[in-house]
């Protein structure tokens, strides 16, 4: 992000060079995220507790990418139209933590 604002001329080729990082990440973490629900999913019921741990640490590794993307845009075009780009990543993050969160609340053992 610091090479495409110091090096990218003009706030409509920054504006494009990021939505280029942020669709591309947007992608990579979908893929991550299909696949690890689709192998803890393949998971035999009788041992799918021993994994579930290790498939919300794998979804929040997602969701963090999302977040630290878009919390950089944000800190390195702060005032410029370019840190509306964030807006995408940072709702993905969302959706991220949403699609797991079912999952999260099953796994949590409940306090009375």
């Amino acid at each position: 992000m610091i090479l495409i604002r110091d090096h990218v001329d003009g706030e409509t080729a920054q504006k494009s060079a990021v939505l280029e990082i942020v669709n591309k990440n947007i992608d990579l973490c979908s893929m991550l995220a299909l696949s690890a629900k689709k192998y803890y999913d393949g998971i035999d019921p009788d041992i799918k507790d021993e994994y579930t741990q290790q498939f919300i640490d794998n979804s929040c590794a997602v969701r963090d990418i999302m977040y630290t993307c878009g919390n950089e845009i944000d800190k390195i075009f702060s005032g410029s139209s370019v840190a509306f780009t964030a807006y995408p990543i940072w709702h993905g993050g969302i959706n991220s933590t949403q699609s797991f969160c079912p999952i999260l609340m099953t796994a949590m053992p409940m306090k009375t």
